[in-house]
């Protein structure tokens, strides 16, 4: 029984933690992806496009019980989900301030005639009545009201960024649950090999007499090597940069944290398997 424990917990291990790297290498393939979608539609946020530029310019239009935005895209490359989402707020006030502040429900879907009875308006102008929408002398259609065009045009472009900003928080949740898979597999391993702790301290330290205070020792070194790894693929190196550089620093963080009393792996293997785990 004892048996099939040990190998029940090397299998689970392994299992979660390539469900762990599959999860992170797709969270990290998502946010790129939405990167270069954003980034090849070559958007720059315009020069009113700040908290106080964005209120003056409401304030000239006259709008009221407006929500402005807090974040500042001006003169900036719109190429990450949080840029996209900000870039979406001032558009919104942009085609406010082109209605007159009145929202898509408010405004009727042709252009009145000017005789058009004040019963037949809507409150932001127009009519859905087409017996007094002015026509078009050339086709013989209704004239569509021009500022409700305005507003449906930017509630496509504002959802098509809303939802890259939502795919980059989907991203970044992935990524999160793929480090606690590899965390959970850790601490399954680890306490599937406590059995085997003197053939696993041999292979990893050949010629050095047995003791599991090494491990201790070396965690400092093992989570500045991680942080070392992670800095180089921030200033644009490989994503398998990244990749080493979680695995080293989640393994000399726990073995770091277990260094304290009745936590060590090799001692105490439930405690140290929950640390591992959480």
């Amino acid at each position: 029984m004892q048996r099939v424990l040990k190998i029940g917990g090397l299998v689970s291990g392994a299992v979660l933690i390539a469900f762990g790297i599959v999860v992170i290498v797709l969270a990290i393939n998502g946010r790129n992806t939405v990167h270069d979608e954003l980034k090849a539609q070559q958007i720059t946020g315009t020069p009113d496009m700040t908290p106080s530029a964005i209120k003056a310019e409401g304030a000239k239009s006259g709008l009221k019980n407006v929500a402005y935005p807090t974040c500042d895209v001006a003169g900036e490359a719109i190429d990450t989900g949080p840029e996209a989402r900000c870039f979406a707020q001032y558009m919104n006030i942009h085609a406010l301030e082109a209605t007159g502040g009145f929202t898509y429900s408010q405004m009727g879907q042709y252009t009145a005639k000017p005789d058009a009875p004040k019963s037949q308006l809507e409150p932001g102008g127009g009519t859905s009545n087409v017996q007094y929408a002015q026509t078009d002398p050339k086709t013989g259609q209704p004239v569509p009201n021009a500022s409700r065009n305005v507003w449906v045009t930017e509630t496509a472009l504002a959802t098509a960024l809303n939802t890259s900003y939502m795919a980059t928080q989907l991203a970044l949740f992935s990524l999160v649950v793929g480090i606690a898979l590899l965390l959970a597999g850790v601490g399954f391993i680890i306490l599937a090999l406590y059995i085997f702790k003197g053939a696993f301290h041999l292979i990893l330290f050949p010629g050095t007499p047995v003791s599991t205070e090494y491990y201790h020792y070396n965690a400092p070194l093992i989570v500045a090597l991680g942080l070392v790894l992670l800095r180089l693929h921030g200033l644009g190196g490989t994503t398998w940069l990244a990749f080493y550089g979680g695995i080293a620093l989640m393994t000399g963080s726990y073995f770091w944290l277990t260094w304290l009393p009745g936590l060590s792996p090799f001692n105490y293997p439930m405690p140290s398997a929950w640390c591992g785990a959480r």
